[in-house]
């Protein structure tokens, strides 16, 4: 959750400055690059440039996780899902409970359709937080190609009944 308010405030800041001053503004420090990277991502959908921004933030600060995370979904969201992964593991294998993380890479697992280990991951998920309905949602369609077509339906309930 508290990823979702840092992101939301992020964009907040983004939106109000850096849109209005683009022309006059370009990215000099980390905390710049991250910020471009997510407006490129939310207001332009210009992957590639987001992309440029946050390996420069991460060429400033390899240590700064949350700009792998960026990265990851950014490497996801062009279906690049093996790049992805290397961006999850790598923060998984810092904080073995991050739960977005794990989420991303479930998804990524699915595409390259690794489903016992996208089904691994969910499930490790919802031991962490089993109230969020689109871990169910993901693991319902992990378990109808696995064959599973009740855990798949009894998993859409739960889903349903969360977002309800």
């Amino acid at each position: 959750m508290n990823k979702i308010v840092v992101i939301i405030v992020a964009l907040f800041f983004v939106q109000a400055s850096a849109q209005n001053n683009k022309k006059d503004f370009e990215p000099k420090t980390k905390t710049d690059h991250i910020l471009f990277a997510i407006s490129a991502i939310e207001h332009d959908s210009d992957l590639v440039a987001a992309l440029a921004y946050i390996n420069e933030a991460i060429s400033e600060d390899s240590n700064n996780y949350f700009s792998y995370a960026v990265r990851g979904n950014i490497y996801l969201l062009q279906k690049e899902y093996y790049l992805a992964l290397e961006d999850f593991f790598r923060i998984l294998s810092a904080n073995p409970d991050d739960f977005s993380s794990l989420l991303a890479r479930a998804k990524c697992w699915y595409y390259l359709k690794n489903y016992e280990a996208a089904l691994k991951d969910l499930d490790e998920i919802i031991g962490l937080e089993p109230f969020d309905g689109d871990v169910y949602l993901w693991r319902s369609k992990v378990k109808k190609v696995l064959g599973d077509n009740i855990g798949a339906e009894a998993d859409l309930k739960i889903y349903q009944k969360i977002n309800d």
